[in-house]
């Protein structure tokens, strides 16, 4: 990561692409994820949305949240061609487990949208409570529409306090 944000050595992302690259071919569930982020944003190398996709997958199978967070977004967008919500959940849960917020809060918004409210409700509080400030804000909303303006409140605020 230091080549590619440029920590303590110039920013290379060609140089950063690389060690990702070598580091890949070990199995190394990070730099799997990054090799796959670098793929999806062309950073690098140039974008190669399947690439990106076969690198969130070894990585989230090898259980690396953010890589698991990452193939559920593929699933859920149908970013090569196969939009499933059944698989964007399954792989946002285990995202879930394995501590990502960003997933916590993908589940909240499907299951709402699914009119499960009480697991809408769960997700976004998991997430609030490991400091999440979309979660937080999501939160809020739930206890809103429910009638907890104190609730809400304080949720807002506490998402505030954290440039939400």
């Amino acid at each position: 990561m230091f080549s590619l944000r440029g920590d303590g050595v110039g920013r290379d992302e060609k140089a950063a692409f690389e060690y990702f690259s070598e580091a890949a071919r070990r199995e190394h569930l990070g730099a799997l994820y990054n090799l796959g982020y670098c793929y999806e944003k062309g950073v690098g190398c140039e974008a190669d949305i399947k690439r990106a996709r076969s690198c969130y997958e070894r990585a989230a199978k090898g259980g690396q949240a953010s890589a698991q967070y990452a193939y559920a977004t593929f699933f859920e967008n149908g970013a090569t061609g196969e939009k499933n919500v059944d698989k964007a959940v399954l792989w946002y849960e285990r995202a879930a487990k394995n501590g990502s917020t960003a997933a916590m809060v993908a589940l909240g918004v499907l299951y709402g949208a699914k009119g499960d409210r009480e697991k809408a409700n769960t997700q976004f509080k998991r997430a609030a409570d490991a400091g999440d400030e979309t979660g937080m804000y999501n939160y809020g909303c739930m206890l809103r529409s429910e009638g907890d303006a104190v609730g809400a409140r304080d949720a807002f605020s506490s998402a505030a306090n954290k440039g939400y």
